[in-house]
């Protein structure tokens, strides 16, 4: 599972925590031959004005993190030891690092052992699907927000340009634990696709929700339009399982332009 995947990018903060809403983020690179000029993407999360929850406190986000990075792992334990007698003896397996044990003990106690183990039967289980199971993010029925505003600032740049997104939303209906995309195509033919998901905890109802993520090319970037999608999502986004569906989405673009040249 990745939760972000950005194609010849380095995802990083500014800020992990905001007052009453936990964003935190989880930037996984991975790089594609590219077919033209080299991209590169920094998406970051610069501030937001939001309400949230605190039904799990921070259990729900610190879980899906270790999902992030031992849900493989854990299929790999399953696969090569069986059915486990307990959770001592689930989380004492050396296929997980030291630190990685006291986590383990914590959800897998939430559900005891087989219950814990049915979880990664479940097909193409995501982490926060993972993490709804073993009962350390609540489920929340319904959930319903719009977006109301995109605006970025420049709309057109040059190369080598830094270009901040700003999202405007608003909720109308509890969305329980989620997921912020963006999804964003290059000019290249065929395009590129250049992903990042954020978890956020919880949206309760309100208006004028702020989402500000940003965008730096250098100047070997490639020249043109740049389609932006950005979704909100209850669960995990672009996954088929009863607790996630997208929730709103926006599309936008930006025009990067050939950098001028400072030759004499």
């Amino acid at each position: 599972y990745v939760c972000a995947a950005t194609i010849g990018a380095t995802a990083t903060p500014e800020s992990t925590r905001v007052p009453l809403l936990l964003l935190r983020m989880k930037a996984t690179t991975g790089v594609l031959a590219a077919t033209a000029a080299v991209l590169m993407l920094l998406f970051v999360t610069l501030g937001s004005s939001a309400s949230s929850s605190n039904s799990t406190g921070d259990l729900c986000i610190d879980c899906a993190d270790y999902f992030d990075v031992t849900l493989s792992i854990f299929l790999q334990i399953f696969a090569k030891y069986g059915l486990m007698e307990s959770c001592d003896a689930l989380c004492a397996v050396p296929l997980l690092d030291s630190e990685e044990v006291p986590m383990c003990l914590t959800l897998c106690n939430n559900v005891g052992v087989t219950g814990f183990e049915q979880v990664f039967a479940i097909a193409n289980v995501d982490p926060i699907y993972a993490c709804q199971l073993v009962k350390a993010c609540p489920i929340i029925e319904g959930g319903a927000a719009n977006i109301t505003r995109v605006e970025v600032i420049p709309a057109t740049g040059y190369a080598g340009d830094y270009f901040k997104f700003r999202i405007e939303f608003d909720v109308t209906e509890e969305t329980g634990v989620g997921q912020m995309g963006m999804a964003l195509y290059t000019p290249d033919v065929p395009p590129q696709k250049h992903l990042l998901q954020e978890t956020f905890e919880d949206y309760l109802p309100g208006t004028g929700y702020v989402y500000t993520m940003g965008f730096e090319t250098q100047t070997t970037s490639t020249t043109g339009t740049y389609n932006a999608i950005f979704e909100i999502c209850k669960g995990t986004c672009g996954r088929s399982n009863p607790y996630a569906t997208m929730l709103a989405a926006a599309q936008t673009y930006i025009y990067v332009k050939k950098p001028v040249s400072t030759t004499p």
